[in-house]
């Protein structure tokens, strides 16, 4: 979305460079409109913190801030079909998935399910993980921390 050589553009919708292969998951509507609705955030986010996007892609706090925002207003990051955003667990289960904790080939995260807890995750970082064994465990444990993203000092 943001371009290697021009300044202060946003690519959006059906702009986006995509290779022949990819083209067919970001021609799909909901595919376009999370990105036209991301464009817009992150244009409105670099008004507000006098950022370039690529000053905001360069810092991983603003990265970090802009995706709370956009996942309180319930715009998905990661695939995750059965955590809805109106899900207690919305946006724990994003972030997660965001860090590559989700290692399957389903869409589906299932609370339920058993996973190994990765120890190397930047977001995990001082969260005790012993005696975790299910993705509902490990949100409830990584839940506090996740919450408070957007409010990390500059």
């Amino acid at each position: 979305m943001i371009p290697q050589r021009v300044k202060n553009v946003i690519a959006a919708c059906k702009n986006i460079g995509t290779t022949h292969l990819t083209n067919g998951a970001y021609r799909l509507h909901p595919v376009e409109w999370n990105i036209g609705e991301s464009a817009g955030m992150l244009a409105v986010f670099c008004c507000e913190q006098s950022r370039t996007p690529r000053e905001v892609w360069n810092d991983l706090k603003l990265v970090r801030r802009l995706q709370m925002r956009l996942l309180r207003r319930g715009m998905p990051l990661a695939w995750g079909v059965d955590v809805p955003p109106d899900h207690p667990m919305w946006i724990c289960t994003q972030m997660l998935l965001l860090h590559g904790v989700a290692r399957s080939n389903t869409l589906e995260v299932q609370l339920a399910r058993r996973i190994d807890v990765p120890d190397n995750l930047e977001i995990m970082s001082g969260v005790d993980l012993t005696g975790l064994s299910t993705w509902r465990e490990l949100c409830m444990r990584v839940a506090p921390l996740v919450e408070q993203i957007d409010q990390i000092p500059m």
